[in-house]
């Protein structure tokens, strides 16, 4: 029902000024609408994730009444507890040291982000009964991207676009069957 209802209003936007709102304001528009709900929440935890109008990459994450802010990765369902501090670890590289006189990337590869993925949900598939066996992953891509050969290389046979925006945005999907003990 939230969904239908926020993308009745990005429909609603995209007729009166002929153009997609952009990425930050539809995290202040989600934010609005649960907001407006605090009394009688929807209880969703919502991730949102696109790419904002200088061509950077944007997550943002949004608890039930509202409050909501832009990371760089973020688990949430079942498992949550299982991927976060994976992704913490591996990410933002919490809880390591760098070795001496070489200090942590700054930039990940797409290829190497998909594959941090796609093993912090095997890890969380073989040790909560709650998460499935299958994982679909959806890439955003910028219109100046350079990465999307590399990845359609990469996941050749389980890659798919779906979409292709007017401003040159690409959407893919990954379909990744999940070990299965």
């Amino acid at each position: 029902m939230f969904v239908k209802k926020v993308r009745q209003r990005l429909e609603w936007y995209r007729h009166a000024h002929a153009k997609d709102m952009p990425i930050h304001a539809i995290a202040r528009l989600i934010q609005t609408m649960l907001y407006a709900r605090r009394f009688f929440p929807y209880y969703v935890y919502n991730i949102l994730g696109g790419i904002e109008e200088d061509g950077t990459g944007a997550v943002y994450s949004f608890d039930p009444v509202g409050s909501y802010e832009r990371e760089a990765c973020r688990a949430a369902g079942a498992a949550q507890s299982l991927v976060q501090p994976f992704l913490d670890n591996q990410i933002y590289f919490k809880n390591q040291t760098p070795a001496p006189g070489r200090p942590f990337p700054t930039h990940l590869t797409i290829e190497h982000v998909v594959d941090l993925v796609i093993d912090s949900f095997t890890s969380a598939t073989e040790r909560h009964i709650e998460v499935g066996d299958g994982l679909e992953i959806y890439v955003v891509f910028s219109r100046a991207s350079e990465n999307v050969q590399a990845i359609t290389n990469r996941f050749y046979g389980s890659i798919q676009e779906l979409t292709a925006t007017r401003d040159g945005e690409r959407v893919f999907v990954i379909r990744q069957e999940l070990k299965k003990d």
